[in-house]
């Protein structure tokens, strides 16, 4: 967003890597690529969302031939065969093994959503193609039988022979334990958020909006959701996919609260933390697959973002104090805004959000229009 020609020599040097050793994974260390395995290959999801929020100065051809590439030789072959990572593969960086079924899956099939999104803005129409139902994937690994607190349906580690293996979905990560089979740091109920690109089709299996809707709430009350863990970053902000936004700030504004004046609530992980904080205090939030940024209330009064080139896009919270969590009205550039998003072109061409805050939510940003 501010220095988008440091976010192209990341790509660059991806694509350099690629091309001088074969391979550009994750990590790079002494000289080395290192595939750390966790869940998928990252370097898709960073090429893949430079390219949909329209990065200037990247060879994108030459970036598809990475995110190709790392699509059809480096995916795990049993995923590439059945769709999905079955339990017990072997994951390429050996031991520790961090691939597991549940989250592995889920992690490739996002990274198969970025690679058709690349593929199909570079003159590649049959990989775009095949990608995007690859990009489904996700769905291999829900087992509808699962159950938890009344509800039914989760992901989970499945075999290679197609059955489910028995598992918890409260099992797992506590923020100090690895104790899941099935997932990287992670559990049932986290890893069933993850499907981020496709947002629709977890409504869908969840059972509709309303559903949807009472089921996320019930995980962040029953504290299901990790807030100290990246897997867990973009689940409060998927309320507003769902017309309530309102809860949207509700649960950003109890995330913000977990960071203290000196310390983060989880690990930093080379600035997972110190951005999600960044983000959640100005009030936006990257809705990743796309170039939209989800609004929720900001945590300060005004902001100014200074971008490249001298222009400048502020953001002014009317009304922000103690208690006024929930936006009621947004103008951007003097013009009523009603959705419960701004694109990353809107912010890059300058101006002002106004957002009008409150104590209690209304109706704003809720209408089915208003959604993406």
């Amino acid at each position: 967003l501010i220095r988008p020609k440091a976010y192209a020599g990341v790509i660059g040097s991806f694509v350099r890597t690629w091309e001088r050793y074969g391979a550009a994974d994750t990590a790079f260390i002494a000289g080395r690529n290192f595939h750390v395995g966790q869940a998928g290959d990252e370097v898709d999801n960073v090429i893949g969302e430079g390219f949909l929020r329209g990065v200037p100065g990247v060879d994108w051809q030459k970036a598809a031939n990475v995110v190709l590439f790392n699509a059809f030789e480096r995916r795990r072959p049993r995923y590439l065969v059945d769709g999905y990572f079955a339990v017990d593969d072997r994951s390429p960086e050996g031991t520790p093994q961090r691939s597991r079924s549940g989250s592995a899956t889920m992690g490739m099939a996002l990274n198969d959503y970025y690679a058709a999104k690349v593929a199909a803005g570079t003159a590649h129409p049959a990989e775009a193609a095949l990608l995007e139902t690859r990009a489904r994937n996700w769905r291999n690994v829900w087992d509808p039988r699962a159950a938890s607190d009344g509800y039914t349906g989760f992901v989970g580690p499945r075999f290679a022979d197609g059955r489910f293996q028995p598992n918890d979905p409260k099992r797992g990560w506590d923020g100090k334990t690895h104790d899941n089979f099935g997932f990287y740091e992670g559990t049932g109920w986290i890893y069933s958020y993850a499907a981020v690109h496709d947002v629709p089709g977890m409504v869908a299996i969840m059972g509709g909006r309303a559903a949807f809707t009472r089921r996320l709430q019930h995980a962040f009350d029953a504290g299901l959701i990790d807030f100290t863990n990246e897997p867990s970053f973009s689940t409060p902000w998927l309320f507003s996919e769902v017309g309530r936004p309102d809860l949207t700030s509700k649960y950003a504004d109890i995330v913000f609260r977990r960071f203290t004046a000196d310390a983060y609530p989880g690990d930093e992980d080379s600035g997972a933390m110190s951005s999600h904080y960044v983000f959640n205090r100005l009030g936006l939030f990257p809705k990743l697959g796309s170039d939209l940024y989800y609004l929720h209330a900001p945590h300060q009064p005004r902001s100014r973002i200074t971008l490249e080139g001298g222009r400048t896009f502020t953001i002014v919270a009317r009304g922000q104090g103690a208690g006024t969590r929930y936006i009621r009205a947004a103008r951007l550039n003097g013009r009523p805004l009603d959705t419960p998003f701004v694109s990353q072109a809107a912010i890059l061409q300058g101006g002002t959000l106004e957002l009008d805050l409150g104590h209690t939510p209304n109706d704003w940003g809720r209408a089915a229009s208003s959604l993406p």
